[in-house]
């Protein structure tokens, strides 16, 4: 059953209530769509700079990292002060309420820590986490400064700093594009397969969260999706409710008893 913008909420809310009030376990995934209520487009992930020193597609790889460290280094603390300065929206304080009502999984491909400022715990960074970075040659993790870093509103080249304990080169926490099977991705997999429902907040077309809700129908689970994005994620679905998640998923969560 599919829900557009022009059904009042009442209907929705009370089609859904069954489904998450008979709920045990809850695997939401949250994306981009979430981020951007609080102020982080998607669109400006990449900066100019970027854009025309490196195929997008490179931006993420080893390789380019080990090529341009300053270039890269550079996009890693726009983006952090870029997140730090956002604040949780209304959506990110519901879920973390929810976890307070039912067992919650909460997987984000969102590199920003508003899950964790909102009250949530244990988040899955599926794509990386700008507070975490490590030394590419010892592992060894790498305090960040603290505070909110002072970059230029187009970026600038960074020198990435120095691991204390060999001297290697620290590396930002981002999950590079040639890894593919992390420890986060096998827990989400993981909880997919015994997961009572799977919630999809501002999620973006994506094959590989195509390939959980898959996996969840396929156990006859439902599927529920909640954002503003129209995508091809609609079809694999059970309800959809079109809007913002700031508005919905709050009024969702207070129904959950």
């Amino acid at each position: 059953m599919k829900y557009h913008p022009d059904l009042d909420w009442q209907p929705s809310v009370t089609s859904i209530m069954p489904i998450m009030q008979s709920a045990k376990h809850v695997l939401v995934l949250t994306g981009s769509g979430l981020s951007a209520e609080s102020g982080i487009s998607e669109d400006e992930d990449v900066l100019p700079e970027l854009r025309g020193e490196v195929p997008l597609e490179h931006i993420r790889r080893l390789e380019t990292y080990a090529k341009e460290p300053e270039l890269i280094w550079g996009w890693f603390e726009w983006l952090r002060m870029r997140s730090m300065k956002a604040q949780p929206n209304a959506a990110h304080y519901a879920l973390a309420r929810l976890a307070e009502k039912i067992t919650v999984t909460l997987a984000t491909q969102n590199m920003d820590d508003l899950h964790e400022r909102a009250g949530s715990h244990a988040v899955l960074h599926l794509d990386g986490y700008l507070n975490h970075s490590s030394c590419i040659s010892c592992r060894s993790p790498h305090a960040l400064p603290p505070g909110i870093p002072d970059e230029p509103s187009h970026g600038r080249k960074v020198a990435p700093p120095v691991c204390q304990h060999c001297g290697g080169i620290i590396r930002p926490g981002v999950i590079w594009r040639s890894v593919r099977n992390t420890q986060a991705w096998r827990t989400v997999q993981t909880v997919a397969e015994k997961c009572d429902v799977l919630l999809l907040v501002g999620c973006p077309d994506a094959t590989t969260i195509q390939r959980l809700a898959v996996l969840v129908s396929r156990r006859g689970k439902p599927v529920l999706k909640i954002g503003n994005e129209e995508s091809m994620m609609d079809p694999f679905a059970d309800v959809v409710l079109k809007g913002p998640p700031s508005e919905l998923l709050p009024r969702l969560v207070d129904c959950v008893q």
